[in-house]
């Protein structure tokens, strides 16, 4: 889980941006999120009740590092859609 890395949060009044034929996140999409206004890419897993995403760290954007924090790639994630900037199918 993502206990020592906080997600940044998108302006409440910017929506999410889709790419190719997403209209909605959902199970298999990538999603952008941020932390200090790094990217990460994660793959949506599933959603659950506590939280309304579970995925997995696939890429840090601007390194080609494979941790960022207390994130690794592959490592599971609890996301919000105040997290997503971004969402491709």
């Amino acid at each position: 889980m993502n206990t020592e890395i906080t997600f940044d949060e998108r302006n409440t009044d910017q929506a999410i941006a889709f790419d190719g034929s997403a209209g909605q996140v959902s199970e298999g999409c990538q999603v952008n999120l941020e932390h200090n206004g790094l990217k990460i890419t994660a793959k949506v897993i599933k959603t659950v009740n506590d939280h309304p995403w579970v995925g997995e760290v696939i890429s840090f954007a601007e390194t080609d590092a494979a941790k960022l924090g207390g994130l690794e790639i592959g490592s599971t994630i609890h996301f919000e859609e105040r997290h997503i900037f971004g969402c491709a199918a």
